[in-house]
């Protein structure tokens, strides 16, 4: 699978580092030849390990070529997740902003075509300058910065959503995490800034979990978090469960999820609070703590559509003191789309 590197390169690799480990411990103990003897040896061992892999991984691709991750026919990918012509992902990569800081480069850190609005990533209509905000952001802009995401909802990527959200597919979880970090460079260099951000996925009701079996923005989060080296800290909880988003004579978008998300601290959160002095009383009331004071979070979900869910949580980490909340999906979708959990 992609990612993982040729039987060559993971024999080589560990046997050149057994080799110089072999070297500097002998010559730390006054035998430097019986040192180079031993890493001549290991580096032997390693090449031919490597030759025996790479014979191996040919036959095994003759055997049982390459397949779709979603209909299991013939892969015709070169670059991206290992698909058919007709699931095919495009690979290419956005350029890297040179102020990840600013909402304005929202555009360049998203996987997205067309002009776009600067904080939700909606599509703007024609003749608006991309990187403006949209009508629906002037007039009730959202609790969170910006928007990532890996692509459109329309097209290729919204099947392979359906078929991790809806169908089971919980194995193309570090597939399509690896697939979002390659369309959007700009994750993984924010990732090696300090301060470095957290990951939040969106949370899922109890019994919408029993119903599916598992929480795919939990699942999201986690290969996402693998991918980058970030933590997972999921403090949101669903308090209550909701309707679908967009649901036919339901409740709007924004009434429909207002006080559906709470925030429970972990216990890392209330010590760190009280050792910061958060917690302390002022006379017969207590200060509100803010566990999250100064952290940028970045809230993982699978698609965003209307964008309510996600300000209803970034609403809840703004309160608990989070400096910043971005945005990562792997589809921005319309509000006709693709309804909203």
């Amino acid at each position: 699978m992609e990612g993982q590197g040729t039987w060559r390169q993971r024999a080589l690799n560990p046997g050149y580092e057994l080799a110089q480990r072999c070297a500097r411990w002998h010559a730390a103990r006054g035998a430097p030849v019986a040192g180079i003897v031993a890493g001549i040896v290991a580096r032997i061992v390693a090449r031919i390990v490597a030759h025996l892999g790479a014979g191996i991984e040919e036959v095994l691709a003759a055997l049982w070529p390459r397949g779709c991750w979603l209909c299991r026919a013939p892969a015709a990918t070169v670059k991206g997740p290992d698909a058919c012509a007709a699931h095919a992902l495009p690979g290419e990569a956005q350029p890297e902003p040179t102020d990840p800081s600013s909402a304005k480069v929202a555009p360049l850190m998203s996987g997205l075509d067309g002009a776009r609005c600067g904080i939700c990533a909606a599509r703007l209509p024609r003749g608006v300058r991309a990187e403006e905000r949209c009508r629906a952001c002037r007039r009730r802009p959202p609790r969170f910065a910006r928007v990532v995401a890996a692509g459109n909802y329309r097209g290729p990527l919204g099947e392979w959503v359906l078929a991790f959200k809806h169908g089971g597919r919980e194995d193309l979880a570090p597939v399509l995490a690896r697939h979002l970090v390659e369309r959007v460079p700009w994750l993984a260099a924010r990732a090696l800034e300090a301060p470095r951000p957290e990951l939040q996925p969106v949370p899922l009701h109890a019994l919408r979990h029993l119903e599916r079996g598992y929480d795919q923005a939990l699942l999201l989060a986690q290969a996402l978090g693998e991918e980058l080296g970030l933590p997972v800290r999921a403090r949101l909880a669903r308090t209550r469960a909701t309707t679908v988003q967009g649901a036919e004579r339901g409740p709007s978008r924004q009434s429909n999820v207002s006080g559906a998300f709470s925030f429970r601290p972990q216990l890392r959160d209330r010590w760190r609070a009280a050792r910061a002095g958060w917690a302390r009383r002022a006379g017969p009331h207590r200060r509100r703590a803010r566990p999250l004071a100064g952290r940028e979070i970045w809230l993982v979900d699978d698609v965003l559509t209307s964008g309510a869910t996600a300000d209803a949580c970034a609403r809840e980490l703004m309160r608990a003191g989070a400096r910043a909340v971005t945005v990562v999906v792997l589809a921005r979708a319309s509000g006709e789309e693709e309804p909203e959990p």
